[in-house]
């Protein structure tokens, strides 16, 4: 995906013809992982992150990309 914000869009028009979907590199922090469950209202789905962020101080840590999920009908 090249981050999710940056990639939505597209994802949202294939979600038009498929059942399934697997993405990666969405570059979702932990308190944003329900935004891929956002991307089309036909669908559901599950991720893991790729990168951390202290909340409280909006530290991040680790390599700023990454991440991979699922979004199905």
């Amino acid at each position: 995906m090249h981050g999710f914000r940056n990639s939505v869009s597209c994802l949202f028009n294939l979600c038009e013809s498929i059942d399934l979907s697997a993405v990666e590199e969405h570059w979702l922090f932990r308190d944003k992982l329900n935004l891929l469950s956002t991307a089309h209202a036909g669908f559901v789905g599950c991720n893991v992150r790729g990168m951390n962020r202290v909340l409280q101080t909006k530290i991040y840590v680790d390599r700023p990309f990454g991440g991979v999920g699922l979004l199905w009908r």
